[in-house]
């Protein structure tokens, strides 16, 4: 969890406004893992921030923040100078400065509300129209699906299941293969080759789903035997991107 926006977020916020707290200082207290909440001291007792400045930073906040800033940034820059870069570079550009930026940490933002994805996705849709010079209220389906693009839901997962792909074949850190196992049965099933994972029931839907571990099989499980049984990591890239592609943009 990054904290370098606290300082600006409580800056925000206009102090004179809060009337009884004249000496006043903030702590950040842990309740439970990934979830820290704001707590403000008055007359050496603390309170808890109410109504206008209240908020719970989670585990996906300080990542978010950094890329929204980050990526329009950069966007604006690139924007300025595409009349001086060929198609090509303005896509490698595009690719270095902010298609990393929505990437950057994002298999950690499996499971965040609709509101969040489709932040990112817009940026992913402005750096798409200063490639391809596409005026504003054009639609812009069409147009990720010529430069081939995966629409920000699909790259989070495509992150997560190459991560699961390495974890089965023992490609990726111990702490991370001990997370998935094959499923197993006693009897002879025609689902014994297919190479399943164990799904681990959570106990926090809103906590529990979005930890690897179950988020990884969870996904896992959904695709085709042919990408699970993929003979080599470049070969498993190759299908898993144009699975997505055709699930992302499949009666749009």
């Amino acid at each position: 969890m990054c904290f370098g926006h606290l300082s600006h977020l409580l800056g925000y916020f206009s102090w004179e406004r809060l009337p009884g707290y004249s000496n006043r200082t903030v702590e950040s207290r842990s309740l439970r893992p990934g979830v820290v909440n704001f707590w403000i001291q008055q007359s050496d007792s603390y309170q808890p921030l109410h109504g206008t400045i209240h908020f719970v930073a989670d585990r996906t906040f300080g990542i978010l923040m950094g890329q929204y800033r980050a990526a329009y940034y950069h966007l604006k820059n690139i924007h300025c100078l595409k009349a001086s870069l060929t198609q090509e570079s303005l896509v490698t550009v595009v690719h270095a400065f902010v298609t990393s930026r929505i990437d950057y940490c994002n298999s950690l933002l499996y499971g965040i509300s609709d509101y969040n994805i489709n932040r990112l996705q817009r940026i992913q849709n402005s750096a798409a129209r200063i490639v391809t010079n596409t005026r504003k209220y054009d639609h812009i389906t069409p147009i990720l699906q010529k430069l081939h693009w995966l629409p920000v839901r699909q790259r989070i997962h495509f992150k997560i299941l190459l991560i699961t792909y390495k974890s089965i074949n023992d490609m990726a850190p111990e702490y991370l293969c001990e997370l998935v196992s094959i499923r197993k049965s006693s009897r002879k099933l025609r689902s014994s080759s297919q190479i399943l994972l164990q799904v681990p029931v959570s106990r926090l839907k809103s906590y529990g789903d979005c930890a690897f571990s179950v988020a990884a099989p969870t996904l896992w499980n959904k695709l085709p035997a042919n990408i699970r049984n993929a003979s080599s990591l470049g070969n498993f890239k190759s299908l898993l991107k144009t699975h997505l592609f055709k699930v992302a943009f499949t009666d749009k």
